[in-house]
């Protein structure tokens, strides 16, 4: 019997773009690593096809045929490396790796050996890039070191992956859309975020896989972020009030029963709770939305004390405990910019800090350091970074495509933002922090010709023109908080106008020669009107107000709230 093999020419052949001709190539295509798809050849026929000439490795496949094997097997498939990795995680001991993220990606992880925590210890870190989606964030570690969960929307549904760390298999856990994932003590559960419509829920989901166990609801609009008691038994978490400015820590059972309330705060928020391996005390990172500052919240879990401990007046945004529970780990930002809801990450330093005496000591920096952190087997750390920029762009509000004013005013790896023109549009003020911190600059609309025009270690932004082009005001942080700055309008002659002691910020001026200002002080809180001479400081709207806009002619302000999250008009 005569077989005839399809060749070169042959119309079975499908095109180049429907076949994959390598190993690397069928692994993007799945998403899996080569080692995986080797082993599936051999055990799930996976439909791969060699060339005549029989060189080892010289493979290919046809896409459709890939297609309908993945679409035929892929739940048992997935189910298969869920235990596969639970399994492996079980029976190897540690990785004393520290997981980060690479500066180039927009968020992702890395790795460094267990001695970049150790501050006797010369040794740099060494640094490994781990996920590439440029989707990934919020890690966390298992207690062998074996895994790290995290929150990727890299298939369009933001939900929790399981990375091993041995053979590099990444694979979907949760369905989604949840966040902040949280080993238990034994490896064996993750507690996490759902995200169901307006109201949060925190649930808990077997490693192996399965139904998720809802244990307990957040307030609507609100948040909830939860941790384990070391034993397992108890879960600790923090939830936001709907519609206010405080929050309380709770815990709740495990199975979800028992829930109460052990310690609340008023006027700030509480974040990223973390039990100490004593069991005895749970620390929160606490943000006051009226100072803008940030502590360390510390109770014992019987609720019976609480105390802060000062964070040095850095941002922080997640904290873990140390080994020996007399230390929380976090990284600062060193500068204001540094939120991502407001811009991406800057640089950070990993911070180790006594919750006794209060002191402090840095590890090491590293630029882009996003939200999540934890800690990753003994000595190590994981957290996430983000890179990416801000250029400024003039549109024409004609809209015409082709108008020589759709073009770029700034491009590089900066991050340039809050631009305003001058009076007379010759100039535009931004914020920057080419200079390594937050400043003002000025690029001329005509020129392209950029100036610094302040040169501070503290942050500046918020800038604005005074309506006669002769002054420029800012916000700035030169006090240790932010109040509101003046300066000739090259930067020269700067001083401070107000003196709220907590937060000024968002200056505008107006036609008569005033300021008007958001303020954060308790006391002082809302818009408020001020002379440039620092006199006739008035309240205009009291609340909880930002970003203020005053109209040509004087007499109306708008004006942002964060109670209602609208605008509104006085």
């Amino acid at each position: 019997m005569a077989v005839k093999l399809p060749g070169p020419n042959s119309s079975s052949t499908p095109p180049a773009s429907e076949r994959l001709d390598s190993w690397k190539e069928i692994a993007a295509y799945l998403k899996r690593d080569i080692r995986t798809l080797q082993r599936w050849e051999k055990t799930e026929a996976l439909p791969v096809h060699r060339h005549m000439h029989g060189r080892q490795g010289s493979i290919y496949a046809h896409k459709a045929e890939i297609d309908a094997w993945w679409n035929n097997g892929r739940a048992r498939l997935e189910k298969e490396e869920y235990k596969e990795l639970t399994l492996t995680s079980r029976r190897r001991r540690y990785l004393p790796w520290v997981v980060a993220a690479a500066a180039v990606l927009v968020v992702a992880f890395l790795w460094a050996r267990s001695r970049v925590i150790n501050p006797a210890s010369s040794e740099m870190p060494e640094i490994r890039q781990l996920t590439y989606s440029g989707h990934d964030s919020w890690p966390a570690a298992s207690p062998d070191g074996r895994l790290v969960a995290f929150v990727s929307d890299r298939d369009g549904r933001q939900r929790i992956w399981l990375k091993d760390l041995a053979r590099g298999g990444e694979v979907a856990f949760t369905a989604g859309p949840d966040v902040l994932p949280r080993f238990s003590p034994d490896g064996s559960t993750i507690l996490f975020t759902r995200l169901a419509g307006d109201v949060p829920v925190l649930c808990s989901v077997a490693i192996v896989g399965g139904e998720p166990r809802k244990l307990v609801e957040g307030q609507q609009r609100g948040y909830i972020d939860g941790d384990w008691s070391p034993d397992g038994h108890q879960i600790t978490f923090a939830r936001s009030e709907a519609g206010r400015h405080d929050s309380a820590i709770w815990l709740v059972g495990a199975d979800g029963s028992g829930p109460h309330e052990i310690a609340r705060v008023e006027g700030a928020f509480l974040y990223c709770p973390r039990w100490s391996p004593d069991g005895r005390t749970i620390a929160a990172k606490q943000w006051s939305p009226e100072s803008g500052g940030y502590s360390i919240f510390l109770v014992t879990a019987d609720g019976k004390e609480k105390r802060w401990v000062t964070a040095g007046g850095r941002q922080f945004f997640s904290l873990a405990w140390s080994s020996a529970g007399d230390e929380v780990v976090y990284f600062e930002q060193e500068s204001a910019s540094s939120k991502p809801s407001v811009s991406p990450p800057g640089a950070a330093r990993l911070i180790r800090r006594n919750i006794a005496s209060g002191t402090a000591s840095a590890i090491f920096r590293i630029s882009g350091v996003g939200f999540g952190f934890d800690i990753a087997g003994p000595g190590g750390v994981v957290f996430e970074t983000s890179s990416s920029r801000q250029n400024l762009r003039e549109i024409s509000l004609q809209g015409k495509a082709a108008s020589p004013q759709n073009r770029w005013l700034t491009r590089g790896t900066s991050q340039d933002r809050q631009p305003v023109y001058s009076p007379d549009g010759e100039w535009v003020l931004f914020t920057s922090n080419r200079s390594g911190n937050l400043d003002l600059w000025e690029i001329s609309t005509k020129t392209g010709a950029l100036r610094q025009i302040t040169d501070h270690p503290a942050d500046d932004w918020d800038p604005a023109f005074t309506t006669d082009g002769k002054k420029i005001i800012w916000s700035s942080k030169r006090t240790g908080h932010f109040e509101i700055w003046m300066a000739d309008a090259d930067g020269s002659g700067a001083r401070q106008v107000t003196h709220d002691g907590a937060s000024a910020q968002n200056p505008t001026a107006t036609p008569d020669g005033s300021i008007v200002y958001a303020s954060g002080s308790p006391s002082t809180r809302g818009i408020r009107k001020i002379h440039q001479d620092g006199s006739g400081d008035t309240r205009v709207v009291a609340g909880y107000l930002v970003q203020p806009g005053v109209s040509p002619d004087g007499r109306y302000v708008a004006y942002w709230s964060n109670m209602e999250q609208r605008p509104h008009v006085a």
